[in-house]
């Protein structure tokens, strides 16, 4: 069953050696994108998901280090999504993920349920 979250692109920006690494061990290579224009013009490296639940299995260490972005549709911007953003305390991960969709105008998509 495919799951809301993947009416979108997830593009993972590793931060350490070590995130790197993971992404590297259970993505293929062709999903690694040396230079990728993201909505501010910068050209970054990215790994491109197309699965939530990739994105999921980053979020479960708390070693790994990355900056999230997502594309909505086949023809949109890459936007970097802001989970340092302002939260309230105690913020789940599901409400941190909508904030983060909210504030680049976006409606996060509702999990759905077997």
């Amino acid at each position: 069953m495919a799951h809301a979250y993947d009416e979108y692109t997830w593009f993972v920006e590793p931060k350490n050696e070590y995130t790197n690494l993971v992404l590297a061990g259970f993505l293929p290579e062709e999903n690694f994108c040396q230079d990728q224009t993201v909505e501010d013009g910068l050209k970054v490296p990215l790994w491109r998901m197309e699965r939530w639940r990739q994105v999921d299995y980053l979020l479960s260490n708390a070693e790994n280090r990355f900056y999230l972005y997502v594309r909505q549709g086949p023809n949109g911007k890459i936007r970097r999504m802001d989970f340092m953003a302002k939260q309230k305390k105690g913020a789940t991960t599901r409400e941190k993920i909508e904030q983060a969709f909210a504030n680049l105008g976006l409606k996060a998509p509702r999990p759905q349920t077997a």
